[in-house]
């Protein structure tokens, strides 16, 4: 696991370098709290990079770190359709994954889209996954902004279980660089036989 995340780091620093776009997010609800951190960048006229990863715990049970990243390379082939390759980190799993994105832009709306197909050597599964990012950010002067995100991820291992997560965020944005409000997350696992809700606030800065 430490290799793991030495690793991830040493790569989203080369990215930040030259990143366009880089957001952390930091939520503090009720019974956990979790750091976000979304990256965007363009290497070409075709190719583009995304990179969602997430880390967190449980107050009662901060020893037990929860963590996921996903890294997707992009090759843009029409109608903001792209291919899309790139690998899962969860834990001590690796997981590869290729398939088709969407990702577009209309004024304040931001849409990206990453249905995957995937395989997890860890349990030696085939699997599919939805990763999504919304926002919604208009302005309410020269200063402020309205501020909205939406999380939304879905896993599945062709049959056996079913885990879904969504992440909301509203609030306000402060010369599009400091974000802040409030947080609800859902959570449903064992094919959707479990299921919780968490809500609290949160921290975020762009770059």
């Amino acid at each position: 696991m430490k290799f793991k995340l030495v690793v991830l780091f040493l790569f989203v620093y080369a990215i930040c370098g030259y990143s366009q776009d880089i957001q952390l997010l930091a939520n503090f609800n009720n019974k956990s709290f979790g750091i976000t951190n979304i990256i965007e960048k363009d290497i070409n006229s075709k190719w583009d990079y995304f990179s969602l990863s997430e880390v967190g715990s449980a107050y009662n049970d901060k020893s037990n770190m929860q963590f996921e990243s996903n890294q997707f390379f992009n090759y843009s082939l029409k109608n903001n359709f792209a291919l899309t390759t790139g690998f899962g980190l969860q834990n001590d799993n690796i997981v590869p994954q290729i398939g088709i994105s969407y990702e577009n832009e209309h004024n304040n709306w931001t849409y990206a889209f990453y249905p995957t197909l995937n395989y997890s050597f860890s349990d030696k599964q085939l699997g599919a996954s939805l990763n999504s990012i919304i926002e919604f950010s208009p302005s309410i002067n020269g200063n402020w902004d309205f501020y909205s995100l939406a999380l939304l991820d879905f896993d599945c291992d062709f049959g056996k279980n079913l885990f879904s997560q969504q992440s909301i965020n509203i609030g306000l944005q402060y010369k599009k660089k400091f974000q802040f409000g409030v947080n609800i997350e859902f959570e449903q696992e064992d094919n959707f036989n479990d299921s919780s809700v968490e809500s609290g606030v949160f921290l975020g800065v762009s770059f």
